[in-house]
């Protein structure tokens, strides 16, 4: 038989040693038999490192390279992308924060957020003064795509050429966090955030907007956008909005209110609720959202 009683006990006496053990998730082995007699020909192991304490990656888009460890800054990786790859095909988080710290420069390439195994969550780190120094801008392509949890994103400004939203969240897993943010130009008909399928975008702490877009935030089929108690946000360059600044549209809704106002113009309509969306000011009046035209509602949409 290729395998004997004792290759067998000898293949997985690593179950004794509580240490590796501790580090090992989701072990697979894969054994692939040539034939009669000729025994084990291939064994693999896939395994999962169990976070005992908060880890740091780094990015760095001039001198990194994913071919990294990315686990200092002089062994950084050269993609954002890279680094979540690392982070979610490798790691359980137990209940540990990872930050993924990118240095300065501009990202050209799409970042797209994947599941996260463990309750821990993941910071994606940029410039969280002078977010227009980290920049992620993509051609024909979303800067960023989320549809799972876990996942905080600081100190960035977007930028998005040809087609492509800003931020896209999509399906009821996700729960994504934004902070510090300049949110510049879109493409034609695309969105800065947008939101749909139940996902839920939290913007938290100051932003700001210097380009235009389709729509600033909409929320669209159960998609959620909270903007609120932010202070204020900052709009510069009379950016266009070419449908409105805020949709909430197909039972989206958007909350914005309390301690958020907004600096600066905007061209275009300041919002539009329709088919059963909801923008929920807390009676900040019609006139809380920038924009140079009266916003609406209809076909059961609400404003309040």
């Amino acid at each position: 038989m290729p395998f004997s009683g004792s290759t067998f006990t000898h293949l997985f006496d690593w179950e004794k040693d509580p240490q590796r053990n501790e580090k090992i998730v989701n072990a697979r082995l894969e054994a692939e038999f040539d034939g009669i007699d000729t025994g084990l020909s291939t064994v693999s192991a896939n395994t999962r490192e169990r976070l005992t304490a908060a880890r740091n990656y780094y990015v760095n888009g001039s001198t990194g390279s994913d071919s990294n460890s990315g686990l200092a800054s002089g062994t950084a990786f050269a993609t954002i992308q890279k680094a979540v790859d690392v982070v979610s095909g490798t790691l359980d988080l137990a209940t540990y924060t990872v930050t993924i710290n990118v240095a300065a420069g501009t990202y050209t390439g799409a970042v797209i957020l994947k599941p996260l195994v463990g309750r821990g969550s993941v910071v994606i780190l940029g410039d969280t003064t002078t977010p227009s120094n980290c920049v992620i801008s993509t051609t024909s392509a979303t800067a960023i795509t989320c549809a799972v949890g876990g996942w905080d994103l600081r100190g960035f400004k977007t930028v998005t050429t040809t087609a492509g939203h800003h931020i896209s969240a999509d399906g009821g897993e996700c729960l994504l966090y934004v902070r510090q943010w300049e949110f510049g130009a879109a493409a034609n008909f695309w969105n800065h955030v947008d939101c749909a399928n139940s996902a839920r975008v939290w913007l938290l702490a100051n932003y700001s907007v210097s380009g235009a877009a389709y729509a600033h935030v909409a929320a669209q089929s159960g998609g959620n956008i909270q903007l609120n108690n932010l202070g204020t946000i900052v709009v510069s360059g009379s950016p266009t909005m070419g449908y409105c600044f805020a949709l909430a549209s197909r039972s989206g809704g958007i909350i914005s209110g309390g301690s958020t106002t907004f600096s600066g113009a905007v061209t275009g309509t300041r919002y539009i609720a329709d088919m059963n969306g909801t923008i929920q000011t807390f009676g900040a009046g019609a006139s809380h959202f920038p924009g140079s035209v009266a916003g609406t509602t209809a076909t059961g949409g609400q404003y309040a």
